[in-house]
């Protein structure tokens, strides 16, 4: 999450949609003043701040004083099936799921962990119902960009920001460095699994399989 009071903005940190490249190339136009977390951890002065790294808007103005009509607000969605097996191999990366990523264990998680709720790292956490969009489903965003246009939708971000046009995104915190398609991996169940609980996403933003 970044609140920016230098330049204006809050950019709302959604897990598995490319928020850290995002975060990463936004934080060099943030001065001392500003948030830009990791965790509890302000990054642009290394102290601990009350805005965890995926904050609400109402978490932030449960400890902020700002309008926030004065702020441009923005944040990042994905495609589910996509953040299915990036969560998954993340998992891996970070050493929490020992296995090595294969189908039958891709599925087998899917089924058995990521969408059960009384799971650690479950799906809950993930896509963008809860964090850019209010209890009716009505955006509470200015801009919603997706990964899948990230180059284009960036574009806009800079014009709303005021930021040159030679500032380039680089691809930090990827999962899936050996460019596996889900396609290829999910079996049908898993495919139902995700549409069921990712139906808000995809019917707003009509995403396919």
């Amino acid at each position: 999450m970044i609140l920016s009071h230098s330049k204006k903005f809050i950019f709302i940190k959604t897990r598995k949609c490319g928020g850290t490249s995002i975060q990463n190339v936004l934080m060099e136009f943030c001065n001392e003043d500003d948030f830009v977390t990791k965790g509890f951890r302000n990054l642009m002065n290394k102290g601990r701040n009350p805005f965890e790294e995926f904050s609400s808007l109402d978490e932030i103005k449960k400890y902020s004083t700002i309008d926030l009509n004065d702020y441009f607000k923005f944040g990042l969605a994905r495609n589910p099936f996509s953040i299915t097996l990036s969560r998954y191999l993340y998992q891996i990366r970070m050493g929490r799921l020992r296995e090595t990523p294969t189908k039958d264990n891709f599925n087998s998680w899917i089924k058995n962990i990521y969408f059960n709720p009384g799971k650690q790292f479950n799906h809950q956490g993930d896509g963008t119902r809860n964090l850019l969009f209010d209890s009716k489903g009505n955006k509470i965003v200015e801009f919603i960009a997706r990964l899948e246009n990230i180059e284009s939708d960036f574009e806009h971000i800079k014009e709303k920001l005021n930021l040159d046009k030679n500032v380039k995104l680089k691809k930090d915190n990827v999962s899936n460095i050996l460019n596996i398609n889900y396609r290829d991996w999910m079996d049908d169940e898993s495919k139902d699994l995700v549409i069921n609980n990712f139906k808000f996403e995809i019917d707003y933003f009509n995403y396919k399989f």
